[in-house]
């Protein structure tokens, strides 16, 4: 449980904006490494740049004391410091090639990050926000939703492709492999 301290808060806030510019750097490096999708890619990144600039603006709100608030107490700090975490050391294996850039590895990386920010609720930073700020908030809770959406459909649609036909010769019918004489068909074709 954090305190109810709004310095405590603003660090919160701080923490959160540099989480949403790294979930954006992580993006751009995804466009980077996957030039079909890479406009895909870029407009995630620019919505997460959009939303680590609306969270410094509601620090700054904070800040000048421009809306009413009260912090909560009950948003866990640490799982935005553990999620950051994770994208950078996610980018850094990318960087490194240590794991797979296809789109469908991509998509789940990003899947994952976008569930975790839903699952974590910004609003629980506050339990009373009014005005502009529940606004900014609201907007980065329902882009956010929003990505996690589209990353899961398009996963879903990558997973239930149907199988592609292919032009291989099955076994039976490739000379170089030798068939079983089935015994119990040859003797029906001589009776």
């Amino acid at each position: 449980m954090e305190s109810l301290d709004p310095a405590n808060t603003l660090e919160i806030l701080k923490a959160i904006s540099d989480l949403e510019s790294a979930i954006a750097n992580l993006y751009r490096y995804c466009s980077e490494l996957r030039e079909a999708e890479k406009e895909f890619w870029l407009a995630l990144e620019r919505d997460e740049q959009k939303h680590a600039q609306m969270v410094q603006q509601m620090a700054r709100m904070m800040e000048n004391r421009k809306f009413f608030c009260v912090p909560s107490g009950s948003f866990d700090a640490t799982a935005v410091k553990n999620l950051k975490n994770f994208v950078e050391r996610h980018h850094r294996k990318l960087q490194k090639s240590e794991i797979p850039a296809d789109f469908k590895s991509l998509l789940s990386i990003a899947w994952n990050i976008e569930y975790s920010i839903v699952e974590m609720n910004y609003k629980n930073l506050f339990s009373i926000a009014e005005g502009e700020y529940e606004s900014l908030l609201q907007t980065i809770l329902s882009e956010t939703a929003v990505h996690r959406s589209m990353l899961g459909s398009k996963l879903t649609a990558i997973r239930n492709q149907a199988a592609k036909p292919h032009n291989r010769v099955t076994p039976k019918g490739h000379s170089g492999v030798q068939r079983k004489v089935n015994h119990k068909a040859v003797l029906l074709k001589l009776n």
